[in-house]
């Protein structure tokens, strides 16, 4: 998981926190259950993301969701009311907490398994 999350942050789709949280949690399931854990920590996370982002359309105003094919604010922090965001890391892309979702995804896979 480790090798895996640290080619993302490599390419900035990850934060150093959350490559350090896979790696510890690749360490706790070990070999055998790494791909059922990765497989659910995957799937809870584009749960959460279509959430958040369906959270972040709400902003928008727009009323047909085919306009949001070609909508130029799509990739854009909408809600800025928050003081504590970092412009010069992200900028105004729109950006997830990830350790929420691997946290749900293992609580499925433990659930489950």
């Amino acid at each position: 998981m480790f090798a895996a999350s640290m080619c993302l942050f490599f390419v900035k789709a990850m934060s150093p926190g959350d490559v350090k949280l896979l790696g510890a949690i690749g360490f706790c399931v070990g070999l055998d259950n790494l791909v059922g854990s990765s497989t659910w920590i995957i799937l809870s996370s584009g749960l959460i993301g279509v959430v958040f982002m369906i959270y972040n359309f709400s902003f928008l105003g727009i009323n047909n969701p085919m306009k949001l094919i070609n909508e130029p604010k799509l990739f854009t922090r909408i809600n800025q009311g928050g003081k504590d965001t970092n412009p010069w890391r992200y900028g105004d892309k729109l950006t997830m907490p990830f350790a929420p979702s691997v946290t749900v995804g293992l609580a499925l896979f433990y659930y489950f398994n």
